[in-house]
């Protein structure tokens, strides 16, 4: 029992037992984004206490002609949360006259820093504003009129995919087969109500009067099928299910074509 409560206050002085909000500091005493961060970490002993007396709260670096950056002591979520350290740095970001987009604080469609984790990565003091643009996009920073081509490009590729697979069901529902007797030949099952095309395939065995008697010997896409008392391809092309039907909806195909469909 003794000893439980000996360490007791060791606990407490550990951890506060909660997430601490992080301070909010008046943005206009800090000169840099990593300023900011850096007293804001340091302020809220986000490491705890007895750790802001043994280590650094983090440490500020900036390689010649490149950013300048904040990195927080890895055990600076352990009462901080990230989440909160995003919104703090958002603040800095409006009193610069900036918003975030992303992780990004922008001013005037400019980069000016980026907030990850509990770090942040912004323009060094010796850095030329186009150097700085040009790591920034090198770090995936995008405009936000980029961001919106970039959304347009992808949605219209979508479109155009959507447009060639319609064209392309369009063409083989349209389509009137000459294929001869013996040859094999597909059709699209337009009843079926799959959330996947269907498709049949048979041979073709007689011709009469501007029809053709297929033996259908395959119902499904790929390699699957309904089980409806037609084999698949699988077996040999082996069936009994006859019927007649009009050249039209029916074009030349294979087992390479069947796995080919959409």
């Amino acid at each position: 029992m003794n000893k439980i409560i000996s360490i007791l206050p060791v606990c407490l002085l550990l951890s506060s037992c909660a997430n601490e909000k992080i301070r909010k500091l008046p943005p206009e005493n800090y000169p840099t984004a990593s300023d900011f961060a850096l007293a804001s970490v340091k302020e809220t002993t986000c490491m705890g206490k007895i750790d802001a007396y043994l280590f650094s709260a983090g440490n500020i670096s900036e390689n010649k002609g490149g950013h300048r950056s904040f990195v927080a002591n890895s055990y600076s979520d352990t009462h901080c949360s990230r989440d909160d350290f995003k919104q703090i740095m958002g603040a800095y970001c409006q009193s610069k006259g900036g918003h975030y987009e992303g992780d990004w604080c922008v001013r005037n469609s400019v980069p000016v820093f980026k907030v990850d984790a509990f770090s942040v990565t912004e323009r060094g003091l010796s850095q030329s504003q186009n150097n700085w643009e040009i790591q920034a996009n090198n770090s995936g920073f995008k405009t936000e009129d980029e961001r919106k081509e970039e959304s347009q490009t992808r949605q219209k590729v979508k479109n155009d995919k959507v447009a060639q697979v319609k064209h392309a069901e369009q063409a083989r529902r349209n389509s009137v087969t000459h294929a001869g007797i013996g040859d094999m030949i597909c059709s699209d099952d337009i009843y079926s109500h799959t959330p996947l095309p269907i498709y049949y395939a048979g041979f073709i065995e007689r011709k009469e009067h501007g029809k053709i008697q297929i033996r259908i010997v395959f119902h499904g896409r790929k390699a699957s099928y309904f089980n409806d008392g037609i084999p698949t391809y699988d077996d040999g092309y082996r069936g009994d299910h006859i019927i007649w039907s009009s050249p039209k909806g029916w074009y030349a195909c294979d087992k390479n074509t069947i796995n080919q469909l959409p």
